[in-house]
This record gives C-alpha cells, structure tokens and sequence, in this order.
C-alpha cells in the first residue's frame, strides 16, 4: 500500500515543485528542536538533515478523526477523489486495516519495551495508533503528499516527543526513483522500475523524485532495543531487507507485518527470495490473526494471504 506519472495537473500545481521559504534545514541535530513540531528528515548529500517548520505552511488538508485501539487522534487525510480507499475509510469511519491495526497494538502491549517502525507509512495510521501508545516510532514514506499531511497530524495531535518521520525511500542502492501511480489511489503509489539523476537543490522538494537510503542509514537515529517491523512498499520488500543487514542485526525485531500482495502474484520475481532471506534469519511466515494464527506452508506462498507476519524464532 505504500512506497509508492500519474497526475493531474491539478494535483501537480498544489504539492509538487515549489519553494519551501517557511523551511529551515539543520544540520546539528543537538540544536534544540521546537517541541511542538514534528520531527521530519531528509536525506541530502550522504546524511540526514533536519526539516524544521516542514509543514508550517498555509495547507488545507482534510481532517478525520483516526479511532485507534490506542485512543482517538487526529489525522489528515487525501481528498477522497485521490485516494478513495484509504482516506475514504478513515474520513467516513475514523479507521483503516483495522485487523492489523488490532493484532500491532495488542503485541506492542504485551511488549512494553518494544517500539513500532512503519515502512510505507501513508498518512500514519498505524504510526499514529504506536504514538498515541506512548511508544517511539520511526516513520518512512516517500510521497511529499503523504509526509506533509503526516507531520500536520503529528502536531495536531500533540505527538512530536514519539515520532521521527523520514522523508525518503528504503531500498538496497542510493539511487533516485520517480513514482509509478495508481489512479485514485496514493496509497498504492510504488517506485517506478525506471532510476533518474537529477541534481537535488534543497530550496525546492520535487514530489516526483525520491533519493534512496539503505535502512541500516536509519540506526544512527535509533534509540530502543526491540521494535514491531510493519513492511508495506509496494513490491520492493526485498530491496529493503537487503539494505537492512545491520539493522536486523543491531535491533531485535521479533515481528515483521508483511504485504505479500505482489508476491503471491503469478508475476511476482521476488516472494522465493523473502523467504529464503528471512528463514537464515530464524523468521517463520504466519497468518495475522490474533485468535486463529497459523504457520505457512513455504511451498505454498503463492496461496498466502496479502498480508503475512513473520515472527523471529530467536531473539539478539
């Protein structure tokens, strides 16, 4: 559902290109940072900088109320004619996947000390739900559209001590990618198969380029032990586990929430390689389910549900 030219020149007109003068880039990262913004960071020339003021601009952004099992909270959606699924469910009813929105919430509370990452975040439904808990949480998403309404609903809701939004795309090279878009559907937004170099000028954010990062990039701003892994970008699960070598190996986590819509495709290139990726890891798939969990059958992956949980069978 996440990492995701298909625009119209509407929506190009009001969040593509254009000049970020309310926008300050810090580098220092011990400069004291105004707690009632949210925490957004950029990848530019090889390290991580600082957004502050990202989305202090004169947005207008439709506002629902998400009804997580952690408590309500505010968050910002797409106009529904961009994103019909996911923000449609969330405006209409406060709530979207609320089945894998249950089963996290109920392992992070029999894990106290366990934080929540959320690869393919969207508008942070489930970064949100983790916040909310009182748990840290780092969130990535590449879409511009998407971290902006992100960051309003961070600050709407009074969660910037829990929540670090990376604004980029996890992957195993540092390339540059433009998007391939679903109509109707941001959330189905993916990286096109297609790499480009364009020259990043940091006066203006262009919303079809991304920059690339390996998710071992991501340790540096990592301060817990254990975390609730929920992968969902779009096809390229692979690319990040291979980017990711130290990270699983610096960081216990236990539980990965997977979307294996593309892969139980009979186009799908990559399900094989997961699971033979995961399994030296001591990784099992399951279906998530808090009441009726089964293990799979790894001969069997093209049949697996579009989404799997995969739970580690040791610990680090």
């Amino acid at each position: 559902m996440m990492i995701l030219l298909f625009c119209t020149l509407r929506h190009l007109s009001l969040e593509s290109s254009r000049p970020l003068k309310h926008i300050e880039y810090i580098d220092n990262f011990d400069k004291p940072v105004n707690k009632d913004q949210a925490h957004i960071l950029r990848w530019v020339n090889k390290k991580w900088k600082r957004l502050s003021n990202y989305c202090g601009g004169n947005y207008k952004f439709l506002k629902a109320n998400l009804k997580s099992p952690s408590g309500e909270t505010p968050i910002f959606v797409h106009e529904l004619s961009d994103d019909a699924s996911v923000s449609g469910m969330l405006f209409r009813n406060g709530m979207w996947d609320p089945d894998n929105l249950n089963l996290i919430h109920t392992y992070l509370l029999e894990n106290p000390d366990m934080a929540f990452i959320d690869l393919g975040s969207h508008v942070g439904t489930f970064s949100l739900m983790a916040a909310k808990l009182g748990r840290q949480v780092l969130s990535v998403d590449p879409l511009r559209e998407n971290v902006l309404r992100l960051c309003k609903s961070i600050e709407a809701g009074g969660l910037t001590d829990n929540i670090i939004v990376f604004f980029t795309a996890v992957s195993n090279t540092y390339s540059q990618f433009t998007f391939q878009r679903d109509h109707a559907n941001i959330g189905g937004t993916r990286l096109s198969d297609k790499k480009v170099s364009i020259a990043i000028n940091e006066s203006v954010i262009d919303s079809e380029v991304i920059n690339t990062v390996h998710l071992d990039d991501l340790l540096p701003l990592v301060n817990f032990k254990r975390a609730f892994m929920k992968m969902d970008v779009e096809e390229h699960e692979l690319q990040v586990l291979k980017g990711g070598i130290h990270f699983l190996d610096t960081v216990d986590v236990p539980y990965i929430l997977m979307e294996w819509f593309w892969h139980k495709k009979a186009t799908g290139q990559f399900g094989q390689d997961i699971i033979e990726y995961l399994a030296v890891r001591d990784y099992k798939p399951y279906t998530p389910s808090i009441n009726a969990e089964k293990l799979l059958r790894l001969e069997d992956y093209r049949r697996w549900p579009i989404d799997v949980l995969w739970k580690k069978t040791s610990s680090n």
